[in-house]
């Protein structure tokens, strides 16, 4: 494993402190003993769809959070500009570019 690899358990970990659960409280919260959910952080199991699916529902969690560090998620704010790029027109992607170039090059300018 690359070092900059981050396991399941951590991620998960890092969620719950963020939400201020105990683990007994996110064992809860998803429908898990506190065994199955020790298990999790220590990196002795590997959730099923099931658990995934309960983490995203029950503490309203960006998925990409459980595969990727905090610092690897994108912003919220940048998720919309990508979603809004998809419903782009060739030509109005075209427009969009020319106007970040024009924007990115004023900022230089102004240093």
């Amino acid at each position: 494993m690359r070092e900059e690899d981050v396991k399941f358990g951590d991620l998960l970990r890092r969620i719950r402190t963020d939400c201020g659960f105990t683990q007994q409280k996110m064992a809860e919260k998803i429908d898990l003993s506190i065994r199955q959910y020790q298990n999790l952080e220590a990196n002795a199991q590997l959730p099923g769809y099931g658990v995934l699916k309960s983490i995203v529902e029950q503490l309203h969690v960006n998925p990409r959070e459980l595969f990727f560090r905090k610092e690897d998620v994108p912003s919220p704010r940048l998720e919309e500009v990508q979603h809004l790029i998809t419903r782009c027109s060739d030509q109005q992607l075209d427009m969009l570019g020319a106007m970040i170039k024009v924007i990115l090059s004023s900022n230089e300018n102004n240093r």
